[in-house]
């Protein structure tokens, strides 16, 4: 596959992130942290529906639409656009550099996934736990 592909992907799905992002921050309807679907359903989407600037990004399954918004609300709007311009920078980079696309895509990797929350459920971590309790003698 090529980069500019995955790169597009990439760039579309945090583009629709940053937009649910600007509904979020809309003062009417309220974004609620934890909102259920139900919810989301019956009452908040129907209120932003009401809004003809959002009809046009509203038309996916409400059940998609709420994963998404429940995963813009992680993130907050200044870090969704730094996403947005590393993407856009990667982009730039794969249509005019000499640098491999791999390189490009694994920077490009590696910067989107900086300051994430560690998760002490990956392998990685699993490892260095088993190595650490080997050496403590547990």
């Amino acid at each position: 596959m090529h980069g500019l592909v995955i790169v597009a992907s990439l760039r579309n799905y945090t583009r629709k992130h940053l937009l649910f992002k600007a509904m979020q921050l809309s003062s009417s309807p309220q974004w609620r942290h934890g909102m259920q679907l139900r919810e989301f359903q019956q009452k908040y989407l129907p209120m932003l529906k009401e809004n003809d600037a959002w009809q046009p990004h509203l038309s996916a399954h409400p059940y998609a639409l709420f994963l998404g918004f429940t995963k813009a609300a992680e993130f907050s709007s200044g870090a969704l656009k730094l996403r947005l311009k590393r993407i856009l920078q990667a982009e730039y980079r794969l249509k005019g550099s000499p640098v491999p696309q791999k390189i490009v895509l694994e920077e490009l990797v590696f910067s989107l996934t900086k300051g994430l929350p560690r998760q002490r459920t990956g392998i990685l971590w699993q490892a260095k736990h088993l190595d650490r309790k080997e050496k403590e003698g547990v």
